[in-house]
C-alpha cells in the first residue's frame, strides 16, 4: 500500500516492524490496531502531517493523537472507525462542528485540550478529562452512557447534570473544582473518588 505522507508512513512502519524503503505489504494493514501520532516533534517543532491517512488502516482499535488541530475532516474520519474502542487526545485544538460519535469507542481521554464546543462530544463509557477549566459536563451528548467518569485538574460547570448520568458508576475527582456543590453531595449509589490535589503521574 502506498502512502503519500512519509512521515507518517515512517510512524506506522516502525509500528509494525518494517524497517525497509518499499511500501506497507497490505497484508499487513489488519495488523495496525494502535498508534500514537505527535503533531510536534520533542523540540516543538510542528510535524506536517496528513492524519487522514490513517483511514487506510480500519483495524485501529486504539488511537492517540498529541499537538493536533481535530477539525471536521479529522472526527468524521474517528466517526468512520468500527473497532476503534479507545481514543485520547492530548494538547489538542478540537475545532469541529461535527459530533465525535463513533460507535465502537467505549473510552475517551481529552488531555489538556482545547475544547471549542462540548456539545460536540458524545458521551462514552469511561470519559476522562484532564486540565480543563472551562469542562462543560452540560452540554456532553449522551450523558447517560457513561459509567465511569475522572476529572483531573479541571473546573466542571454544569455540575448539576450529573443527574443525567443515570449509569454512573464511578466518579473520580482529582484536583477539581465543582460549580455545584449540592449536586456532588446528594449523589447517590455512585463510587465517588475524590482527590484534592492533582499528581501527574511522572
Amino acid at each position: 500500500m502506498t502512502m503519500m505522507d512519509n512521515e507518517l508512513e515512517n510512524i506506522i512502519k516502525t509500528k509494525l516492524g518494517i524497517f525497509n524503503d518499499g511500501d506497507i505489504p497490505d497484508e499487513d494493514i489488519s495488523k495496525l490496531v494502535e498508534i500514537y501520532v505527535r503533531g510536534k516533534t520533542f523540540s516543538g517543532r510542528k510535524r506536517k502531517i496528513n492524519l487522514l491517512e490513517l483511514k487506510k488502516f480500519p483495524y485501529l482499535r486504539r488511537i492517540e493523537l498529541s499537538d493536533f488541530v481535530i477539525d471536521d475532516s479529522i472526527v468524521e474520519m474517528l466517526n468512520s472507525y468500527t473497532m476503534m474502542e479507545s481514543l485520547q487526545l492530548s494538547s489538542c485544538n478540537i475545532s469541529s462542528k461535527t459530533l465525535l460519535n463513533s460507535v465502537s469507542l467505549k473510552r475517551l481521554k481529552l488531555d489538556y485540550c482545547n475544547v471549542c464546543d462540548y456539545s460536540k462530544i458524545n458521551g462514552v463509557e469511561n470519559l476522562h478529562i484532564v486540565g480543563d477549566k472551562n469542562f462543560m459536563l452540560g452540554k456532553i451528548s449522551g450523558k447517560e452512557k457513561i459509567k465511569i467518569l475522572t476529572v483531573q485538574d479541571s473546573i466542571i460547570n454544569g455540575f448539576q447534570t450529573i443527574s443525567s448520568c443515570t449509569k454512573l458508576e464511578t466518579l473520580r475527582l482529582e484536583g477539581t473544582i465543582v460549580d455545584n456543590e449540592q449536586a456532588l453531595n446528594e449523589i447517590k449509589d455512585v463510587d465517588v473518588e475524590i482527590v484534592d490535589e492533582y499528581k501527574p503521574m511522572r
